[in-house]
């Protein structure tokens, strides 16, 4: 799912990877100008929530297990594509995004 915002926004991206159950769910991040950067990661079978102040990434399990990512306050160097990587041990699966940031 690809979003188009202003500057200073948060942003969340739903991260709906087939690796049920999720057993490590890891964000990656690919700026405009081709650079990757890991965001972080969470592991464990239950609810879980990494904040690290710019990005907060939360699994939740239960019926349909899934991973979120909230951007916050979103700048124009923030746009570029947002990965989700889920694992568990029977495999993986990714799911991405664009975010595209109006201004400058």
């Amino acid at each position: 799912m690809s979003q188009q915002v202003v500057n200073d926004v948060d942003v969340t991206f739903d991260c709906y990877a087939l690796a049920e159950p999720v057993h490590s769910l890891t964000w990656y991040f690919v700026s405009a100008n081709g650079s990757n950067t890991t965001i972080g990661s969470v592991s464990g079978t239950e609810d879980m929530t990494s904040d690290s102040g710019k990005y907060q990434i939360t699994v939740f399990t239960g019926s349909a297990d899934y991973g979120r990512l909230l951007v916050r306050a979103v700048q124009f160097e923030d746009r570029g594509t947002y990965m989700c990587l889920a694992e568990n041990r029977h495999g993986t699966d990714t799911e991405s995004a664009t975010l595209s940031v109006q201004g400058e």
